[in-house]
């Protein structure tokens, strides 16, 4: 009953919550109806007629969907830029770089606060000269809205949602920019991107540079060292998730690490799996997407441990919730927690059953092909409508060079990281890893290379939203009519 009751609640939250995105809920009427709901239950209780259990849970949805909405609307009250009355209009002002800069080919994207202002932009600037986070700038240019645009493959994305969740309303357009000073930031969250600088730069000293970029992405999420036509490489190949440090890369290193270091014990590789996952979040200077990315990876160890597979799942929900209470918005317009959920739930909730399918597979500690084959096709089939929805693509070779890359990922990653440790004090023992990193490095390199040359590696195959929601919502009947039956299996033993 009390698991009955935590789901409804749960799952009507989230519907409330996805329903308000698009529409607004009617507060006033959720509220009057789950009273009466409430003052009818209490008087068929009075007369000892114990209400229907249906009745009951009637009340836990009226009541989750009217605290969903209450949330959201006095989320949206308190997130809402205040220099309207500024926008298109030349000014200047005092601002400070908020995130690690991202920096393109050509140009440099900032997140930036402005001074005397709850509100956030984006702001394009030249690669040079080269702004850190922390540094407080003047700038003299033209405030502007964000715009939606179309993404390649002809959808509308909306733009302006996905960076409200973060607090940022508009576009600053610099025509100068001054330096001012640095250190305005968190010192905190300052030192640990120059650590993740620093490791960067000790990768490039030992490799060459599409492996130094390669091993960037995979330790620390640095993508941006790759290139245009190798990142379009992984894409079409299906393997750009390993290079973007996301839930669902994290979902996948936490069940590959719990198998290398599971020569110390469960209970050591237990702790040193949620240490390594700990820390690649702390080294990209554990952000509120990695941190949640982190906390789902962090259930998938639980897991393991505890071996109760339903608790960790009601963990995993009740995370989702909770973040949820933080911030509506992360549901509907944030990709990363979508997948993050979507994997880490795919990964406890199927891959076990996969896994007991592939007993003709051979399980050796690190190279455990049924474990990583079982985790790269439940994760795969948990994420792959939402991947559809958002991408426009289907890679035909995805699985097959999943399984390939994957086989040697996390013994890369643990080399990798060893490597870069080595090298602050001796360079024979980083070069010496080095040369084996180089190697496992530069074969995954040419595999996705050739894979992706194929005239059909990739075909235009898009779902509209409706679509990927029906086959999410096949996913549960489906689900549901597995438990039922194994539910009648048992009671016939």
């Amino acid at each position: 009953m009390l698991k009955k009751t935590f789901y409804t609640f749960v799952l009507a939250y989230f519907l409330g919550t996805f329903i308000y995105s698009f529409y607004p809920l009617n507060i006033s009427f959720l509220f009057y109806f789950s009273f009466i709901l409430i003052i009818i239950y209490i008087v068929l209780s009075s007369f000892k007629k114990t209400p229907p259990g249906i009745f009951v849970y009637l009340i836990i949805i009226f009541l989750a969907l009217f605290l969903s909405s209450l949330r959201f609307y006095f989320f949206n009250l308190s997130n809402q830029g205040d220099l309207d009355d500024l926008l298109n209009q030349r000014i200047e002002r005092n601002v400070w770089v908020a995130d690690e800069p991202e920096e393109k080919s050509y140009r440099t994207k900032l997140l930036v606060k402005i001074e005397n202002s709850n509100s956030g932009a984006i702001m394009w600037v030249s690669n040079y000269p080269k702004y850190t986070y922390g540094d407080f700038l003047k700038i003299d240019g033209y405030l502007t809205k964000v715009n939606n645009f179309k993404s390649k493959t002809g959808r509308d994305f909306d733009y302006i949602s996905y960076l409200k969740k973060d607090g940022i309303f508009y576009e600053l357009k610099p025509i100068k920019v001054e330096f001012v000073e640095s250190g305005r930031g968190s010192l905190i969250k300052e030192y640990l991107f120059k650590i993740k600088k620093s490791f960067l730069n000790q990768i490039k000293k030992i490799l060459p540079k599409e492996e130094a970029s390669f091993l960037g992405g995979l330790l620390l999420g640095a993508k941006e060292d790759m290139g245009k036509k190798l990142l379009e490489d992984f894409r079409r190949t299906g393997v750009i998730h390993i290079v973007v440090l996301s839930g669902f890369n994290l979902t996948i290193v936490a069940d590959f690490f719990m198998k290398i270091f599971m020569l110390l014990g469960l209970a050591g590789a237990s702790f040193f799996s949620a240490i390594s996952i700990i820390f690649f979040a702390i080294m990209t200077g554990a952000s509120a997407t990695i941190v949640r990315a982190a906390i789902m990876a962090l259930l998938v160890i639980l897991a393991r441990v505890s071996g109760r597979t339903s608790v960790t799942i009601r963990a995993l929900f009740l995370a989702g919730f909770i973040m949820l209470l933080f911030n509506p918005m992360l549901l509907v317009f944030d990709p990363s927690f979508q997948l993050s959920f979507l994997a880490t739930l795919g990964l406890l909730q199927l891959s076990p059953k996969i896994e007991g399918w592939l007993t003709f597979l051979p399980r050796w500690s690190i190279l455990d092909i049924r474990g990583i084959l079982s985790a790269t096709l439940s994760t795969q089939v948990f994420v792959f409508p939402l991947l559809l929805y958002m991408m426009g693509q289907i890679s035909i070779i995805s699985p097959l060079v999943n399984i390939l890359i994957l086989v040697f990922i996390p013994l890369i990653m643990l080399l990798g990281f060893l490597m870069v440790l080595f090298s602050y004090f001796s360079q024979i023992l980083a070069s010496i890893l080095g040369f084996i990193v180089y190697l496992f490095l530069s074969a995954d390199l040419k595999l996705v290379q050739s894979f992706s040359s194929f005239s059909y590696a990739t075909l235009d195959f898009s779902l509209s939203f409706l679509q990927m929601l029906l086959i999410y919502l096949l996913y549960f009947f489906l689900y549901l009519f597995w438990k039922n039956n194994l539910q009648k299996k048992n009671r016939s033993i």
